[in-house]
C-alpha cells in the first residue's frame, strides 16, 4: 500500500485504519454527523462547534439535574437531534 515503516505493530494498525481504510471511529457526541480519526480531533471539533466536549456537557447536565435547573444549551444540539445535517 505504501512504503511507511513502523517500530510497533500498533502504529501500523493505526496508520492502516486511518490512512488506507479511512476509518473514522470517533463520532461527535452531539450527533451532528461528524466523525474523526482521532479522539483529540473530535474533542477540538466539539469545543469549537458546540462550545464544550460531550463529557463536559454530560457533567453539566448532571449538575443541572441535581440543582433542579434546565440543562445547558449547546450550539448545534437539540435533545439528541442534530440541528444541522452535514453532507
Amino acid at each position: 500500500m505504501c512504503d511507511r515503516g513502523f517500530a510497533r505493530k500498533s502504529e501500523l494498525t493505526a496508520h492502516m485504519s486511518v490512512v488506507h481504510l479511512r476509518q473514522r471511529p470517533y463520532a461527535c457526541g452531539f450527533k451532528c454527523g461528524q466523525a474523526f480519526n482521532h479522539f483529540a480531533t473530535r474533542r477540538d471539533h466539539e469545543k469549537s462547534r458546540h462550545g464544550m466536549t460531550w463529557n463536559q456537557y454530560l457533567k453539566a447536565q448532571a449538575q443541572a439535574n441535581l440543582q433542579g435547573v434546565p440543562p445547558p444549551t449547546v450550539q448545534g444540539y437539540n435533545d439528541g437531534k442534530p440541528e444541522h445535517t452535514y453532507l
